[in-house]
């Protein structure tokens, strides 16, 4: 409990804050209760995580990720108009070897197998090194990489 300078009278700390500096301002939480920015949760709020292993202070995301667990850059949803693959966010559209499929909103999925780009489909536009595109016998593309 904080001690008020003035009436040098302790006052009690936030809800389910166990130790704090102030009314305003807790230091440790009540268990089962996680602490961010000063205030005692159930669950870390959006943007931020509980480390493993961390006790019970949670930590902020990376700013790519709107929510984020395990690390700051295993993100689980991003911010608005951003595309998500593999626990990541992204600004900028799908990331070489992904592609955006029709529908799917801004969740990028993964290319075929040895394939560098992809259109909105899944076929394969440009292969990883080593590898070329099949062509059928008029030399059109089939989507797919072969050495």
């Amino acid at each position: 409990m904080p001690s008020n300078s003035n009436n040098k009278i302790c006052e009690a700390c936030g809800d389910n804050c166990k130790v704090c500096n102030s009314k305003e301002i807790c230091t440790t939480c009540e268990v089962p209760y996680v602490l961010s920015d000063d205030l005692c949760y159930l669950k870390c709020p959006d943007g931020t995580f509980l480390p493993e292993g961390q006790g019970s202070v949670c930590s902020k995301c990376d700013e790519s990720c709107q929510t984020c667990e395990f690390s700051s850059t295993h993100c689980v949803t991003c911010h608005k108009n951003a595309f998500y693959f593999n626990s990541a966010c992204y600004n900028d559209g799908c990331p070489s070897g992904s592609y955006l499929p029709q529908g799917n909103g801004f969740i990028c999925s993964q290319c075929n197998e040895n394939c560098n780009t992809c259109d909105d489909f899944g076929k394969c536009t440009n292969c990883n090194n080593e590898y070329g595109l099949v062509r059928d016998e008029n030399g059109d593309s089939l989507g797919v990489c072969a050495k």
